[in-house]
């Protein structure tokens, strides 16, 4: 009986001793190996599991939610920013979007207002692209008509940098893949137009293609194309060799199951050399200074809307050139809907210092090449006809956010603006504090459990509750 006894003790201890060597020896070195040991058994009676504790690790990034697919209808939604939907410098006049290019060719007639008898210029849907603007009260889309093309969604004419139409171009019928790894390409066919001053500056963009890699790098790309004149000479008149650019770049953009809200890239996109007058500053209404992408600039110093796209000295007006986020659907029946924006900020209509009210600079390259561009053609009739196959767009249910009168800007406050207001950039982009504890962090620990098993097994055998196996 004492031999059993004993034989029982020495288990005990030898399993006593393990535990506190396998602590003191494996918590402080715990974060070099995220595996667990084996269970430790001693004979058949007794097991002894060993846990390692959490050491901050930190939860590893969930692979994409779904799997590849081919697209057959999906949806892009982009309001573009509010320059393009509010009043412009010239009073009376407005910025709008319009589906399609003005007229059947292209060619308004010159660089000149557009009255009440050029409705047929402008058409609200066309093939797969269709122009929509919030319901007053927040609720629904309809689609504008050449008389209220430059109204806010609760039917005032829209002022300069204080209220926008809220006007979307939304296209579908996109086709193209997800990819396993959650890259994206996608090709849409269509084409709409973007009207400064009323129509004495204009330039359409046709075919969006969308084409992400698996880290959400990537841009929007159409060809681009108009007509550009001269603000010292406006009876120039010259159609513009189309070309392919990028109308937006993105950095980690990423999507959901079904959608994802992408932000084009604008705080400190750097065009300085292929213009004189960036800024990269803080910018008025607290902005970041930045610019569309280099490609597209350099197109609109074809057409004299330059400086429309990229933020400039002097800063006032700059707020309302950011880019809207825009929002990408992969399939149009489960649309994302409205794309959410932030408010314009109260100073975003100030006026540039000077400015005149048509900036169009001469033309440097311009030729009278024809045709028609793509996605162009007969349109739907005057005002807001609707395409064929196309019943007019009205949402039921709420849209995700109500879009006020004001158009949007996002609101940045970068560190550069730190001096201005006596703080350090350390007050306004704090260093990271790391939640981790470092592996040495626990030795104090490991050495305190190593400890007391040794006084543990010290103190059993003096009571004789632990023997050597030897004895």
């Amino acid at each position: 009986m004492r031999t059993a006894r004993r034989g029982t003790a020495v288990r005990a201890g030898l399993v006593a001793f393990v535990a506190a060597l396998t602590l003191g020896a494996v918590v402080p070195g715990a974060a070099a190996d995220d595996e667990l040991p084996p269970p430790v058994r001693v004979g058949g009676d007794v097991e002894v599991e060993v846990t390692i504790p959490d050491v901050g690790q930190g939860e590893p990034t969930p692979p994409p939610t779904t799997g590849a697919a081919e697209l057959t209808d999906a949806e892009l939604r982009w309001g573009i920013n509010a320059e393009s939907g509010t009043g412009s410098h010239l009073a009376g006049a407005c910025n709008f979007v319009m589906a399609g290019v003005p007229g059947t060719t292209g060619d308004a007639g010159g660089s000149r207002l557009w009255s009440a008898s050029d409705a047929d210029l402008y058409r609200a849907a066309q093939g797969d692209v269709e122009i929509l603007v919030p319901t007053a009260d927040g609720r629904g889309e309809r689609r504008p008509t050449y008389a209220t093309r430059c109204q806010d969604p609760q039917g005032d004419p829209v002022v300069r940098g204080t209220t926008t139409s809220g006007a979307e171009v939304v296209l579908d019928g996109g086709t193209g893949t997800r990819a396993q790894d959650g890259s994206v390409d996608i090709s849409w066919t269509g084409t709409f137009t973007v009207v400064f001053y009323g129509g004495l500056t204009y330039w359409w963009a046709s075919d969006p293609h969308l084409v992400l890699d698996e880290h959400g790098d990537g841009a929007l790309t159409a060809t681009v194309g108009g007509y550009g004149t001269s603000r010292e000479d406006m009876t120039k008149w010259s159609r513009l060799t189309e070309r392919e650019v990028e109308l937006a770049r993105f950095d980690d953009g990423r999507f959901g199951a079904t959608s994802g809200v992408l932000e084009p890239e604008w705080c400190g996109v750097d065009v300085r050399g292929l213009v004189e007058d960036q800024s990269l500053a803080r910018v008025q209404g607290a902005a970041c200074g930045g610019s569309f992408p280099r490609s597209f600039v350099r197109f609109q110093q074809v057409t004299g809307q330059a400086p429309f796209w990229y933020s400039t000295t002097p800063e006032a007006g700059n707020a309302a050139k950011v880019p809207y986020p825009m929002t990408v659907s992969f399939d149009a029946r489960d649309s994302g809907g409205r794309t959410d924006v932030p408010d314009l900020p109260d100073d975003a209509g100030s006026d540039e210092p000077g400015s005149t009210p048509f900036v169009p600079q001469d033309l440097p390259s311009v030729d009278g090449t024809t045709g028609t561009p793509s996605g162009s053609g007969s349109g739907s009739g005057p005002g807001a006809g609707a395409a064929p196959g196309r019943a007019p767009t009205t949402l039921g249910a709420p849209v995700r956010a109500a879009v006020p009168a004001a158009g949007a800007l996002p609101v940045v406050f970068p560190a550069t603006a730190a001096g201005t207001l006596g703080l350090g950039a350390d007050d306004l982009v704090p260093s990271l504090t790391s939640t981790e504890r470092a592996p040495g962090d626990l030795l104090p620990w490991g050495v305190a459990v190593l400890a007391f098993g040794a006084s543990a097994s010290v103190v059993g055998f003096r009571r004789g509750w632990l023997v050597l196996p030897f004895t």
